[in-house]
C-alpha cells in the first residue's frame, strides 16, 4: 500500500482527506497546535518552519505522495504578521519540497486563488496571477518553490471550503452560517464579492485523482458555480430549512477587513473535470450532499 503523508492534517481540509483516503493509502498526518487522533491515520508533531525536523520526518516516513495543505490562512491576520506568515507560507513551504525532492515523492500543494487580482470574469490555470493581498503573495511564492524545486509536483488553488467540521478547532464559512442561523442570529452576507464556493469531499477527490492519474502542473480545485456570500447563505438556509429573514445583504465596504480581497475571483474548473474526472458540485448540490451526511455540527 502506497503512503500519504498529510501536513496539516488536524486542519479542516486535512481531516477530511484522511477520512476520505484512509482506506486506499498507508496515512500518516502531522499537527502542529493541535494534537489528534482519527482511526485509519498515524498523527505526528511536526513544525514545517524547522527545516532539520521536517527533512527528518520526511525522511523516515519515504512517503509516495505528500499533500501539504499547513499555513497561515487568516487573510487579515496576515497582513499585519508578515515575518511569522512569511515563515510558514513560503520559507516552510520550501523545506517541504527540498525533503519532498529528496525521497522523490510527489507533491501536493494547496494554494489559492487569492494568488488573483479579480479583474477578469473567470481565470484559466494559465493566466498570470496578481495577488493584492500579503496572503496570496505568500502563497505564490510557496507555488514558486515547488515549482523550482519538485521533480513531480502540483498546484491545487482552492476556493471558499465548506464542509461538516470534523475537529473543534477549525471552522468555514457555510458552517458559520449554519450556526447563526440554528440559533436564530440576524447575519449580514455581502452580496459584491464573487468566488466558487468548494464542497470539501470534491476537493479531496481531485487531489487523490492528480496522484492516481500522475497528474502534473497547475488545477483549479473549485466549485461549479462562482457566488456570492450572500447567495451561499440563502442556499443554506433554503436547503437545512431556516428563516431567510434572518439574512440581511450588504456589501464589503462596511467590513473591517485589513487585507484587500478581490471582488471577482471566479474560477474555471475544465481542466479539473477532464484530467482529473472530478465533476464539481454547486452550492446546492454540495449543502444537499452534505444534509444526507451522518456528521453534524454540535
Amino acid at each position: 500500500m502506497e503512503k500519504l503523508l498529510i501536513i496539516g492534517g488536524s486542519g479542516l481540509l486535512g481531516g477530511h482527506l484522511i477520512r476520505y483516503a484512509k482506506n486506499d493509502f498507508e496515512v500518516v498526518a502531522t499537527y502542529k497546535h493541535h494534537p489528534f487522533k482519527m482511526d485509519g491515520c498515524r498523527s505526528i508533531h511536526m513544525d514545517i518552519t524547522d527545516r532539520k525536523k521536517t527533512e527528518h520526518l520526511v525522511l523516515k516516513e519515504k512517503p509516495d505522495l505528500i499533500v501539504l495543505t499547513a499555513a497561515q490562512r487568516d487573510l487579515d491576520y496576515c497582513e499585519t504578521n508578515k515575518e511569522e506568515v512569511r515563515k510558514i507560507n513560503v520559507e516552510g513551504v520550501n523545506n517541504v519540497a527540498e525533503a519532498s525532492k529528496k525521497v522523490q515523492a510527489k507533491l501536493i500543494f494547496l494554494s489559492t486563488d487569492m494568488v488573483y487580482d479579480g479583474k477578469k470574469d473567470h481565470y484559466i490555470e494559465e493566466d498570470s496571477p496578481n495577488p493584492i493581498n500579503y496572503y496570496g503573495d505568500t502563497k505564490l511564492k510557496g507555488e514558486i518553490a515547488v515549482a523550482n524545486t519538485v521533480d513531480e509536483y502540483a498546484i491545487a488553488r482552492v476556493s471558499f471550503l465548506y464542509d461538516w467540521i470534523i475537529f473543534g478547532h477549525t471552522s468555514n464559512f457555510v458552517a458559520w452560517i449554519f450556526r447563526n442561523l440554528k440559533e436564530g442570529n440576524q447575519i449580514e452576507l455581502f452580496t459584491d464579492q464573487l468566488r466558487n464556493a468548494t464542497y470539501i469531499k470534491s476537493a479531496c477527490h481531485a487531489l487523490i485523482n492528480i496522484f492516481n492519474k500522475n497528474e502534473n502542473g497547475i488545477f483549479h480545485v473549485a466549485g461549479k458555480t462562482c457566488v456570492t456570500r450572500h447567495y451561499i447563505g440563502m442556499k443554506v438556509a433554503e436547503v437545512f430549512g431556516f428563516d431567510k429573514d434572518l439574512i440581511s445583504a450588504s456589501d464589503s465596504s462596511k467590513s473591517d477587513w485589513r487585507a484587500k480581497r478581490p471582488r471577482k475571483c471566479c474560477l474555471d474548473v475544465n481542466k479539473m473535470k477532464k484530467r482529473l474526472g472530478v465533476n464539481p458540485m454547486d452550492i446546492e448540490e454540495g449543502l444537499l450532499a452534505m444534509k444526507k451526511a451522518a456528521t453534524r455540527w454540535d
